[in-house]
């Protein structure tokens, strides 16, 4: 609040001046009336058909800038299709460009607009078309990270008679981006915080982007009023923080709706804290429309609460360095150690440091993928990844549950096998169950050779989908009913047969879509029947032999995959009491 309300009413000339100084200074004076900012939506298909479209946006906010009161633009990211298309870059440079020195304006970073979807990503296009420098101009500018790019910024402005913090976070931001953006906001608690993310929300809850966020930074501060995201179908949610704060957290796009279509909608958020009102309307500048029903991004959050900031949160878990040092002295100086308190990983290698970081950021795609998809809980506590130049003996890999280590020798499916163990191990132990050989077994061969996209994981078939084909044609896998009894004993007599087997099981519920479903219905009633079969009848509400008939049709209709090697995975390693340590061929 401005603290001299009588001194401006009867000195004139005074907010003259301050007026005149604000507009110098290339920033507009706060005032208590409502301002506006106006949401660029997900713009990929715009940016690689129809052009015109976000030039037509950009091109109305320029012109209705002070008849609308729009103070900030915000871009959700998925600014293009195609991240490593110059054409797309250019038209949506192009579009920006009307804004220049009219409206300020933040983009954030959507998966798309990588130099490429999948893993090694870098956002060099982005810097290149969106460079720092050309937002280092703005009055509002405050801050980016890493130093020498664009990914995450901060910028700042006043209106409504408050002082406000944009917080733009890269897609899916590492745990580093996130002490960042913490420290950012503790550095501002007199700002109201607007956080602008590409991903945080799906049509129903938070995503794994958003839960991590919610969790790590916007929770915690008390001063955190608005969270603009993409990526999804429009839904608008509201939150309470831990101190009592109003979160109105808000997700625009719609070009996917059903198909890619020319619509040319974009947001105008409406926000009147003298009203404690935040609402916000779509409105087409192509289409001369807004929208109207349950997908029209229409809303009004009314008694917005804005609080003041408050003390820094609370100090991050136990560190991981006794761990750390343990495994020092076990491995010696010859072995490269890094440690993550966000996935409770510490790494050790003596292959080089460009695959430590080719494992870390598996790993940090691996575990969001899995929280999401299965594993919610994550890890309990710090697991140790061990990858040796030397190795001995025929095992390609194994997780020590008792140790909390895993051992492999390569980064790849190996790998990702044994960390799909560790994560079911805690989440096992977190329900007090021990599962049968074939659910351990097949849900980690499932994942080994997947895929993250969009921050789920997709399992592509390997060398084992031609090991169970050939078993079904020839009428030699293992009935169901059976299979799914047998302990480890019995399922180690053929394990090149059965792991097959165990993977396509679980393939199929995933292809079905009731992969998550059924683990669920597994875990709830385990104790009733721990062989995994009544969660089958219950999911898919027929008898287990039919839902076999089922997938064996399924299986002899899939491709046959190629493979350009083998890769051989090990097996979960029990403790000793259980007698159940195991290796694949």
């Amino acid at each position: 609040m401005n603290p001299l309300p009588n001194i401006y009413v009867s000195l004139p000339w005074l907010r003259a001046a301050s007026l005149a100084l604000a507009l110098l200074a290339g920033r507009q004076p706060a005032s208590a009336e409502p301002f506006r900012i106006v949401v660029i939506p997900d713009s990929q298909w715009a940016s690689q058909k129809w052009p015109e479209l976000t030039s037509k946006m950009t091109a109305w906010i320029a012109a209705n800038r002070e008849a609308q009161n729009i103070r900030y633009v915000l871009h959700v990211g998925d600014s293009v299709q195609e991240g490593g298309s110059e054409p797309e870059w250019r038209n949506i440079d192009h579009a920006m460009h009307a804004l220049d020195g009219r409206v300020p304006y933040i983009m954030a970073v959507g998966n798309h607009d990588y130099d490429r979807i999948h893993p090694p990503r870098s956002t060099v296009m982005f810097n290149r078309f969106f460079p720092l420098e050309r937002f280092q101009k703005l009055p509002g500018f405050g801050g980016n990270f890493p130093k020498d790019r664009n990914d995450n910024s901060f910028h700042t402005f006043e209106a409504g008679d408050k002082k406000w913090l944009i917080l733009c976070l890269n897609f899916m931001p590492s745990d580093e981006e996130i002490v960042w953006g913490n420290e950012v906001v503790d550095k501002h608690p007199d700002h109201q915080i607007i956080l602008l993310t590409h991903s945080y929300l799906t049509h129903t809850e938070r995503d794994v982007a958003g839960k991590i966020l919610w969790e790590k930074l916007v929770r915690h501060h008390s001063n955190m009023s608005m969270v603009f995201c993409g990526h999804l179908s429009t839904v608008h949610a509201r939150a309470e923080g831990d101190h009592g704060n109003t979160v109105c957290e808000m997700l625009f796009d719609w070009q996917n709706d059903v198909e890619p279509e020319p619509n040319g909608y974009l947001a105008i958020v409406t926000i009147d804290p003298a009203a404690k009102t935040i609402a916000s309307r779509a409105y087409s500048p192509a289409l001369d429309k807004g929208l109207d029903g349950g997908r029209s991004g229409t809303t009004e959050f009314k008694d917005v609460r804005f609080l003041s900031g408050n003390p820094p949160p609370p100090p991050p878990p136990p560190a991981a360095e006794p761990r750390l040092d343990a495994l020092k002295q076990k491995l010696g100086d010859g072995f490269l150690y890094d440690a993550d308190a966000q996935l409770k990983l510490i790494f050790a290698t003596n292959t080089g440091r460009e695959t430590l970081a080719e494992v870390k950021q598996n790993l940090t795609l691996q575990t969001r993928a899995l929280q999401a998809d299965l594993f919610a809980g994550g890890l309990k506590d710090y697991v140790t990844v061990v990858l040796p130049r030397e190795w001995k003996g025929s095992a390609q890999g194994f997780y020590q549950p008792e140790e909390r280590s895993i051992t492999a020798k390569t980064g790849g499916m190996q790998l990702v096998h044994e960390f799909t163990h560790a994560m079911h191990w805690d989440d096992m132990q977190a329900h007090g169950q021990f599962h049968q050989n074939w659910v351990i077994e097949g849900l980690a061969t499932l994942f080994e050779n997947s895929d993250v996209v969009d921050g789920h994981a997709i399992p592509r078939p390997d060398y084992r989908f031609k090991m169970i084909r050939r078993l079904v044609e020839g009428h030699h896998h293992v009935a169901w009913p059976t299979y799914v009894t047998w302990n480890q004993k019995q399922f180690m007599k053929a394990p090149g047969n059965h792991y097959s087997q165990a993977q396509s099981m679980m393939f199929y519920l995933h292809a079905t879509g009731k992969l998550k479903a059924w683990y669920d219905a597994y875990v709830a009633g385990f104790a009733q029947d721990p062989t995994g079969a009544a969660a089958f009848e219950q999911v898919f509400a027929k008898p287990l032999a039919e839902i076999e008939k089922d997938w064996r049709e399924w299986l002899l209709k899939q491709p046959v995959p190629v493979e350009p090697s083998r890769a051989s995975a090990a097996t979960l390693s029990q403790p000793p009491t259980a007698n159940l340590s195991t290796n694949t061929p």
